[in-house]
C-alpha cells in the first residue's frame, strides 16, 4: 500500500507541475500540454529526475517564443537549479 501511494504521489506531483509549467507560457495548445503532463507523469514513475528535467526544459521554448531574454533567463535558472540539486523531490519543491 505504501509503495503504491508513493508512486501515485510521484505521478501526480510531476504531472501537475509539468502541466502548470507548460501552461505558464502559452506555446503549446492546452490539450498538448495536458498530454505532455500525463506522459511526463508516467515517465516519472521510473525516471523522476529525467521527467522533471524535461518538464522544466519544455516550457523554456514557450518563454523564448514570448521574449528571448526571458526565455534565456528561464533556461539558465532552470538549468542551474537542476545542476545543483540531485534529489528530485527538492527540484519539485523549488
Amino acid at each position: 500500500m505504501r509503495v503504491w501511494l508513493s508512486r501515485l504521489t510521484t505521478f501526480s506531483v510531476v504531472a501537475v507541475l509539468s502541466l502548470l509549467l507548460l501552461v505558464l507560457y502559452p506555446f503549446y495548445p492546452l490539450y498538448i500540454a495536458a498530454i505532455l503532463g500525463l506522459v511526463l507523469g508516467a515517465l516519472a514513475l521510473e525516471l523522476p529526475l529525467v521527467s522533471l528535467f524535461l518538464a522544466v526544459l519544455l516550457p523554456a521554448f514557450g518563454a523564448m517564443y514570448q521574449d528571448p531574454y526571458v526565455g534565456l533567463t528561464y533556461f539558465a535558472v532552470a538549468l542551474s537549479c537542476l545542476a545543483l540539486v540531485h534529489v528530485w523531490t527538492e527540484v519539485a519543491l523549488v
